[in-house]
């Protein structure tokens, strides 16, 4: 392409300048047709390469285009794989999110469900922490009894006539307090009538699993009447009523002399709907569930050694292994031969087993009470000889005084 460009204008060159020296028609017109000759293949050329170029660019933008068109639709496929694994994080994350909430939630309503085991507050906070904080608090200061140097044995409300036996090293009820208040509707009365016929004591223990054995001896009775144990006791717990009476009991209730059994209840909380069709928890007290016959009795007892006595006393020895999910218990009167199986019964509330205090209760009967397990809730002799000391010293006449001669 050059060199025609080169030799199109030589012959422009010539042209002029044979124009200029003042040639021949003749000599001009040759060179003139030359020139013209040299100028068509000169153009020819041109577009030629012309053509090409165009060819070559317009080959270039297609490929330009294509790659353009590859390049954004690789994009747009990284951009829908991006966007797809983001999502597939943020669905991940979001399960995960609701997933934790709804433990949460579940977890939540546990805690709320034991609270409520635990602590029933289905009064209103006045009535249970602040009115009668103070008072409950005081009896409880007061109530602790006259025993031996060891576990401090509490009677809050001062009933009956629990006394501490050294002779025989066991706990007396020797009134016979009436069970009379169990048809109230009060429920503040319904723990009264609990707590007022009972002593305790509280007691911590690691153990999953351990015994109780008590010797219950029953001199006197008036209907309805029940002797027992508490056991599983919660503990003390600031103007808190329910901390008196939550508990299992194990023991003989008796409503007439053809109504005789032993019974086991244990204190829970469920949830009704009161009058206004609104729902609120509701304790039903161990005691309560065995005086209106919610619980069915172990084992049915002879009315033929309750007719007797009053000249006869009854005495049984019960024995109680208990774990957080299951209870066995053994009865039987003292002079027969200890049964050799247990019964067994599946508890509805281990949380209960978070607490191990321990007590006695004997509402409508005088009755003799011989703790004999566990083992260190037990005074030492060196305590009980203390004690049989400080009873004598206490029993013993005042001093005579000497009376004075008159002079």
């Amino acid at each position: 392409m050059k060199k025609m460009y080169i030799t199109y204008m030589c012959l422009c060159i010539n042209f002029l300048h044979a124009i200029l020296h003042g040639m021949s028609g003749l000599e001009s017109i040759a060179i003139m047709m030359g020139g013209q000759e040299g100028a068509s293949v000169a153009n020819e050329a041109i577009n030629s390469t012309f053509q090409s170029l165009s060819s070559t660019i317009s080959t270039n933008q297609n490929s330009l285009q294509d790659s353009i068109t590859e390049f954004t639709n690789n994009m747009k496929t990284l951009q829908q794989n991006e966007m797809t694994e983001v999502q597939k994080v943020f669905t991940h994350a979001s399960s995960h999110m609701a997933s934790q909430q709804t433990d949460q939630t579940n977890y939540f309503k546990k805690m709320e469900q034991y609270v409520f085991q635990t602590i029933s507050l289905q009064q209103p906070p006045e009535h249970y922490l602040l009115s009668k904080a103070a008072h409950i608090d005081e009896l409880f200061a007061l109530g602790t009894m006259f025993t031996p140097q060891g576990p401090l044995w509490k009677n809050v409300f001062g009933l009956g006539n629990w006394e501490f036996d050294h002779i025989t090293n066991s706990f007396w009820q020797m009134q016979t307090v009436p069970l009379q208040a169990a048809q109230s509707s009060s429920m503040l009365e319904k723990q009264y009538l609990q707590a007022a016929n009972s002593i305790f004591t509280e007691y911590f223990i690691r153990k999953s699993s351990y015994e109780i054995q008590c010797e219950i001896t029953i001199h006197q009775i008036v209907y309805p009447f029940f002797v027992g144990i508490m056991f599983n006791k919660t503990r003390w717990i600031s103007g808190n009523m329910d901390s008196i009476t939550k508990c299992r009991l194990y023991g003989v209730y008796g409503s007439s002399n053809e109504k005789i059994g032993t019974y086991f209840a244990e204190q829970y909380t469920t949830k009704v709907k009161n009058k206004e069709k609104q729902v609120e928890p509701i304790t039903l007290y161990p005691l309560e569930q065995i005086i209106q016959q919610q619980v069915t009795p172990q084992e049915t007892l002879s009315s033929k050694a309750f007719e007797t006595i009053q000249h006869q006393p009854i005495s049984l020895i019960v024995r109680i292994i208990t774990s957080p999910t299951k209870l066995q218990f053994k009865i039987w009167p003292k002079q027969e031969k200890e049964p050799t199986e247990f019964t067994t019964i599946q508890s509805s509330h281990k949380g209960l087993y978070l607490y191990h205090s321990l007590g006695f209760i004997s509402a409508g009967a005088i009755a003799q009470f011989k703790l004999l397990k566990p083992t260190d809730l037990l005074f030492s002799d060196e305590a009980q000889k203390d004690f049989t000391q400080e009873v004598e010293a206490l029993l013993a006449p005042p001093p005579k005084t000497k009376e004075k001669t008159k002079s």
